[in-house]
């Protein structure tokens, strides 16, 4: 078991490095790199869980499928490049199962592996935006316009949190039992999801559930926020770290140098739409959905020279995510160790 144990975590330290350098260097992940890897992995899983760990395979697909959902959800709400996520889904499908933290009589603890990806990749993006904030007093007034926005939406949020607490207290509770951690987490994904469906910024269905809200905290004499309010607080940190990163997540860079894959800023792509240069990419909502294609580039590079061409563009800066899912996955282990949760 060992021996295969080894040959896993050597197969993994091998994806790593080639997926931070190509991510660092090119700002991609190829997929040559996650269709050989994932064929040597599931070889691996093969020969590790059928001869050496059979009692342990139901833990594997748990966590294994627990992180699978949470990447396809994190691609579809365009959190993160499909390359990303494509990577933390071979990473979790190689890595053995013996070494997943064993805590409250279970083996169902493989997702706080993404915590701790999240966990360094939340702290580089702050430190480097405070960096930035110092550098660049002068957009302070575009964070703070932001804030605005962020407080009317951490209304609608409580108010839909409200709604999912009831119904997870009424139908699912006694069925089926969650940590707090596990719970915070599907509130973050569930917040995501919500704003990025258009039908829940209305304030007609905030109005509707908010409705729903009271009447059920009269019948059931039971009010969420005062029970979860630090789910609450901490909810109102990220979006609020959130939004402070996005405001300074940009850089410019000369209109010669553009390539695919890339993510035009939006007050710079609204100048295309005044231009007669075909193939030019439509105003971007600065989200994965708005990265150029080759085509793209090199239509905004002929653009250069037009008459309402720039000289130079603002994009949105490419975070290595690859790093940091790669370190996470290394905390993981290392802390698990240290701890003796194995």
């Amino acid at each position: 078991m060992i021996v295969i144990e080894i040959f896993q975590f050597l197969l993994i330290f091998i994806i790593g490095i080639i997926a931070c350098y190509t991510d660092i260097k090119k700002g991609i992940i190829h997929n040559k790199l996650i269709l050989i890897s994932g064929i040597i992995g599931i070889a691996f899983d093969l020969i590790y869980y059928i001869v050496f760990a059979k009692s342990l395979f139901n833990e594997f697909l748990k966590n294994a499928t627990f992180l699978i959902i949470i990447s396809v959800l994190m691609y579809a709400f365009n959190i993160w490049a499909g390359g990303d996520c494509k990577l933390l889904i071979l990473l979790s499908l190689i890595y053995p199962a013996r070494y997943y933290w064993y805590y409250n009589n279970s083996r169902f603890t493989f997702w706080l592996f993404m915590a701790l990806t999240f966990s360094v990749g939340f702290v580089y993006i702050i430190f480097d935006s405070v960096c930035y904030f110092i550098k660049n007093r002068n957009s302070q007034r575009t964070f703070f316009i932001k804030l605005k926005y962020v407080m009317v939406n951490y209304v609608k949020n409580i108010i839909y949190l409200t709604a999912l607490r009831h119904i997870y207290s009424i139908f699912i509770d006694d069925k089926i039992q969650i940590s707090n951690a596990v719970y915070f987490v599907i509130c973050v994904a569930f917040v995501f999801g919500i704003n990025q469906i258009k039908i829940f910024k209305s304030w007609i269905v905030v109005a509707v559930v908010f409705l729903f809200d009271i009447v059920i905290s009269i019948i059931t004499k039971y009010i969420p926020v005062s029970a979860d309010w630090l789910n609450y607080v901490l909810l109102f940190g990220i979006m609020v770290a959130r939004v402070f990163a996005e405001s300074y997540n940009y850089e410019k860079i000369k209109t010669d140098d553009i390539k695919a894959g890339m993510v035009i800023s939006r007050t710079d792509s609204m100048l295309f739409s005044k231009s007669r240069v075909k193939g030019l990419p439509r105003i971007s909502d600065e989200t994965l959905k708005s990265r150029i294609t080759q085509e793209e580039a090199d239509s905004i590079k002929r653009w250069k020279n037009s008459k309402f061409g720039l000289s130079e563009l603002t994009v949105v800066r490419k975070i290595p995510f690859a790093v940091f899912i790669v370190i996470g996955l290394i905390l993981y282990l290392i802390v698990g160790g240290i701890l003796g949760c194995y």
